[in-house]
Order: C-alpha cells, then sequence, then structure tokens
C-alpha cells in the first residue's frame, strides 16, 4: 500500500514522568484528526524505557484497537512496533485481528528497535537463560576437550564436516553423538559455584557475538603476523586493516630494494663508463695516426 500523497498524524501516547498519558483524550484525539481529514494516524512502540526520567506509555496495539473501535476512515499505523519484545505467533494473532476489527485500516511499520541499552539487556537474559537451562559451563568444556583426545578429534571431524543435515532433528542426533560435557543429568555440576565462572564466559560470549570474537581474532593474528604496533580502533575499523596492509607492503618493497642496488649500479657504471665504447687494439694492429694540429 502506497501512502504517497497522503497526510499521516502522530498520536502522543507517551509522555515525560511525573505526566501520565491520557487514555480517552488520546482515542478522542484520534477521532478528531479523522474529522480534520487526515489519512493516518501514528503511534509510537515501546515496552519500557530504562531511562531518568522515565516515559510513561500507553501500550501502541491497545491504543490503536480502541480508536479504531471509535473511528471508520482513517487508517492506523505503527512507527515503529519492537518485534522482538513480542511473541511472534501471539502478535500475528493480534495484528490480524486488529485489522478486521477495522476493516483492513491497519498499517504496520516494524524494526528491530533502537534503543540499545534494552537490545543488550535483551540479549543478556537470553544468553543467561540458554547458558544456565544447557548447562554450558566454558571451563570444564574446555578442561574436557584438553584432556579426552577422542572427545576432541570427534569435535573436530564434526565441524570440519560439510555435510548438511536434511532436516534439524538430524542435526540434533549428530550432536548428541559427540556427548559434549553440557546439560544437566550426567555432566551437571557438583557445586553451583564451580560452575558461575564457567557460565559467565559463555554468557559473556554470547552477549558479545560471533562478528566481536571474529573481529577480536583477526587483530590478534595481525598483530603476531606483521609485527606492527596495533593502533587502538573500533573492532569494525576497516580503513586501518587497509592501512596495516600498505604499511606490510611499502616495508617489504623496502627491504627488497638494497637487494637488487648492486646489479643495478654495475648497469649505471658501465653505461656512464666514457671508455665503455672502445675496444682494446689487437696485438701487432698500427695505432691510429696522430692529429698534427692535436698539440
Amino acid at each position: 500500500m502506497s501512502l504517497a500523497g497522503t497526510f499521516g498524524i502522530a498520536a502522543r501516547n507517551f509522555t515525560t514522568y511525573p505526566t501520565l498519558p491520557n487514555a480517552q483524550a488520546l482515542v478522542d484525539y484520534g477521532v478528531k484528526m479523522e474529522e480534520f481529514g487526515f489519512d493516518s494516524l501514528w503511534v509510537w512502540d515501546h515496552i519500557l524505557l530504562g531511562v531518568d526520567p522515565n516515559f510513561p506509555i500507553i501500550d501502541s496495539l491497545t491504543l490503536l484497537t480502541a480508536i479504531a473501535a471509535r473511528t471508520t476512515r482513517i487508517k492506523l499505523g505503527t512507527g515503529i512496533l519492537v518485534l522482538p519484545l513480542r511473541n511472534p505467533v501471539v502478535l500475528a494473532k493480534q495484528l490480524s485481528s486488529m485489522d478486521l476489527l477495522s476493516n483492513g485500516r491497519l498499517l504496520m511499520g516494524m524494526a528491530s528497535g533502537w534503543y540499545k541499552r534494552k537490545v543488550q539487556t535483551m540479549l543478556l537474559v537470553l544468553a543467561t537463560v540458554v547458558v544456565i537451562g544447557l548447562n554450558v559451563d566454558t571451563v570444564h568444556v574446555t578442561t574436557s576437550l584438553l584432556n579426552n583426545a577422542p572427545l576432541r578429534e570427534a569435535v573436530a571431524a564434526r565441524a570440519s564436516d560439510s555435510g548438511t543435515p536434511e532436516d534439524a532433528a538430524a542435526a540434533i542426533d549428530k550432536i548428541e553423538e559427540l556427548n559434549l560435557p553440557v546439560g544437566w543429568g550426567a555432566n551437571a555440576p557438583d557445586s553451583v559455584l564451580e560452575a558461575i565462572p564457567g557460565w559467565l564466559i559463555a554468557i559473556a560470549a554470547l552477549n558479545l557475538g560471533a562478528p566481536f570474537w571474529f573481529d577480536l581474532l583477526s587483530r590478534f593474528s595481525r598483530l603476531r603476523g606483521s609485527g606492527l604496533q596495533e593502533t587502538p580502533r573500533a573492532l569494525s575499523d576497516t580503513v586501518g586493516v587497509e592501512r596495516e596492509r600498505k604499511a606490510i607492503a611499502g616495508s617489504e618493497a623496502a627491504t627488497a630494494a638494497p637487494e637488487a642496488e648492486p646489479e643495478s649500479t654495475a648497469q649505471a657504471a658501465e653505461s656512464t663508463d666514457p671508455d665503455a665504447g672502445e675496444s682494446e687494439p689487437e696485438p701487432g694492429a698500427e695505432p691510429p695516426p696522430s692529429d698534427p694540429d692535436a698539440a
């Protein structure tokens, strides 16, 4: 659906504490905007904001449903709906029901959200649930791989396997065949306190994400391979990487230049020698006549 050539307006469903949003006033506002001839009404979406002062917010979808019940023409949109905060199945049912109740007037703007601290908090919570739920003790796993050669070789062989399992069940079966030291059951720690350091490392690894660790490993390998002093910069800085590559290429060219210098110097001396083009006279040959005016 194209919104070109239409006019929309926002409803302020959030305020700055201690002011609280007035739900009934917002519904009346939507009715009035339809009477004024606006084509669409948009609301802001967040569950909560961990800032000071905070922003009391009326739920965007609940407010749009109330406005839809009081209007007939104006379209109702979210700008934007933060998807990671909601269960996808429940959200799909809620949106489809709203669209039916409003006779197809629902407009959805969706994204992952822009609030950095909120996303980091969500990742931390999810990482904690996954790590503790699966008992992923990094210290215990590392120790087992170091001391158990057959397990280490089996993991390496599985990691190098380029085959793709036909379904998720096959992938899970192949992982279970490795008997990795994770999970509760037989791998449950004797003491929860002993597992906490390993859990914290795994939580940090998941929270920071694979790009962070690959960039960190790349920087470490460049530092060891080039011998150049590492310049502090952001992990995503590709300009610094290109600068280092040029510096390495320049140092290699400078090292190779002196080796070729003797040959080039000899060639230059040969080309500048004034007697280089003259040949030695053969034995017994008469000398060339002298110029009487030479004196």
